[in-house]
């Protein structure tokens, strides 16, 4: 478990939703915190799979916003894990793998953007997805990791925009 960053992803989602905030904190925030509980299209480019990802997780306890935000650390939760199989696919030890992750689950603007409702821990873990299944130690192989890697791209486009920027750490992947 703490070879594979499990005990590090379980207590960042405890972390994370201890500081979920039962109120609106942001811009964005009200409107994926309404969007959540209600349905819709949120502003431009409309973030789909993080609109049905509150969608989905609308049932959690609370206000809108702490259901949201408790919905955006459970996505957090998993991008820690994602991050820690991708540094150790990458050739890093265990240890080392850990503390990175941890300083970076812990840095304040990490802290603030997920533990409220924003699409950024989403767009975090298609970028590590797309890390792990790329390296050369990753996950996958031939034809599975294409097909892989293209299926987290196209939902990390579904959910940010700028998941495009990681395409050549993808191509890479599909390349070996």
């Amino acid at each position: 478990l703490v070879d594979r960053g499990g005990l590090l992803a379980l207590a960042v989602l405890v972390l994370y939703g201890a500081l979920v905030q039962p109120h609106v904190v942001s811009g964005d925030n009200a409107e994926f915190a309404g969007l959540g509980q209600l349905g819709g299209v949120a502003h431009p480019s409309g973030y789909p799979a993080y609109v049905l990802w509150l969608r989905l997780w609308s049932w959690l306890p609370g206000t809108p916003a702490q259901c949201a935000g408790l919905a955006t650390a459970l996505l957090a939760a998993l991008q820690i894990l994602a991050l820690h199989a991708a540094a150790r696919a990458w050739g890093a030890r265990a240890l080392s793998a850990g503390v990175m992750v941890a300083l970076y689950a812990a840095g304040p603007a990490v802290l603030r953007m997920h533990t409220e409702a924003e699409v950024f821990a989403g767009n975090g873990l298609v970028a590590a997805l797309i890390l792990w299944l790329a390296a050369t130690d990753g996950p996958l192989r031939g034809r599975r990791r294409i097909v892989a890697l293209g299926l987290i791209a196209g939902l990390g486009l579904a959910n940010h925009l700028t998941c495009v920027l990681v395409a050549p750490v993808g191509l890479l992947g599909a390349v070996r």
